[in-house]
């Protein structure tokens, strides 16, 4: 049967003064003995019971009603009490919560979107926003992201955010490389393939084609564009791009077995893309200024490699190569299936090589983790970690 709290506390008053009556007789007071007496009680009427008013004044008939009145503005103020401050009380600190989950709730969410609307193109492939164990050991702190999904040839960008960490202290670990958080300093890393399929297109522009900002559309006939590839395009066969130290830029063109003359009259750095090739030796009159290579004769050729150096006006130098020399490579994308390029050529004579990397087959890559290093402490506020994978180009 459902009390009310009144009745409830009025019960209660009856228990110990029947209680307290009972003991005086010199009678134990049995549970069974005092609810019998309750069941008397109506317990819907207040304490307070009238009286017959006589001539006479009974002192201690007054004090009892006093008293009875007493109790009941007592068990009323306690009931009001309950209601209007506990559970009052109650009801704030279980909004409260309720609220904290909501909001804790929103920034996963809203870290998510962030993370899905970033402009670096991909998808998602791994995503956490809560439950992070962290490991610390010596000043170093490893949260283990366990094994991904991947494709080969694809690139993978790691995104995350840590308050009261800077991302130059944090970096992930993928195939035991080392790879800096993408939004420090838009680090990627390109998963390995044994043998990626490449197709190679020799592509030359017309000289009355306009080359501006906005780039160009490459129209190849034998060529499809597909969205799961990835296109470069190189730029300028058999000619260096340079850039003097007064900001003005050009290029010149390199013949077979020829040295070239630093003409450009003052300090200039020199740049260019030497594609597939088997050896690589470069000459100089002196030693340049800076260069981004240790020996002269190249070991270690990747696929794409990347020549470039400073020189003093006057000096010269010879690039001997079986790979293909281009002064330059941009990325392209796909519009209404067309490829474009994506900014503007540097320098130009209208020889171009695009090349296709046919996306890879998927690939696990176990044991991916993330390190806090320099930590100063056990444990950090983690909002989200993620990893988005770009396979083939980005679209407009």
């Amino acid at each position: 049967m459902l009390l009310y709290s009144d009745e409830l506390k009025k019960i209660e008053y009856y228990k110990n003064k029947i209680i307290q009556e009972i003991s005086s007789t010199g009678l134990y007071p049995s549970s069974s003995l005092v609810s019998k007496q309750l069941d008397k009680i109506d317990t819907y009427l207040p304490l307070f019971e009238n009286t017959i008013v006589t001539n006479t004044f009974d002192n201690k008939d007054y004090n009892d009603k006093l008293t009875q009145l007493y109790n009941d503005l007592l068990i009323l103020y306690q009931c009001v009490y309950n209601m209007k401050i506990v559970e009052y009380n109650n009801t704030v600190k279980d909004l409260d919560n309720k609220l904290q989950d909501l909001e804790t709730l929103s920034n996963v969410y809203y870290n998510r979107a962030l993370v899905e609307t970033t402009n670096l193109f991909g998808n998602t492939i791994f995503y956490q926003g809560s439950g992070f164990i962290q490991s610390y050991n010596n000043g170093e702190i490893t949260i283990s992201l366990g094994s991904i999904l991947t494709h080969e040839n694809s690139k993978l960008a790691f995104i995350c955010k840590v308050n009261d960490m800077g991302q130059d202290n944090i970096y992930f670990i993928i195939n035991d490389k080392q790879i800096s958080a993408y939004n420090y300093n838009q680090d990627l890393y390109i998963v390995p393939s044994s043998s990626p399929k490449i197709n190679t297109y020799d592509y030359t522009l017309g000289s009355d084609t306009t080359v501006n900002l906005s780039g160009f559309a490459i129209n190849i006939n034998t060529l499809i564009p597909s969205f799961s590839n990835t296109y470069c395009l190189f730029c300028s066969e058999n000619s260096l791009y340079y850039e003097r130290a007064d900001g003005i830029v050009g290029g010149v063109e390199k013949q077979k077995n020829i040295a070239i003359n630093n003409t450009t009259g003052n300090v200039s750095t020199y740049t260019c893309y030497i594609y597939g090739a088997s050896y690589i030796n470069l000459e100089f009159s002196r030693e340049p200024i800076s260069k981004n290579f240790d020996s002269n004769t190249i070991k270690n050729i990747s696929r794409i490699q990347k020549i470039q150096f400073k020189i003093d006006s006057n000096q010269t130098f010879n690039i001997s190569t079986d790979g293909r020399l281009f002064a330059d490579k941009i990325d392209v994308y796909i519009k209404d299936n067309v490829l474009y390029t994506a900014n503007y050529i540097k320098y130009n004579n209208y020889k171009y090589m695009l090349e296709e990397v046919i996306s890879g087959k998927e690939k696990t890559i176990d044991n991916v983790k993330m390190i806090i290093k320099n930590a100063d402490k056990a444990y950090y506020d983690i909002t989200s970690i993620a990893i988005k994978e770009s396979i083939g180009v980005s679209t407009l």
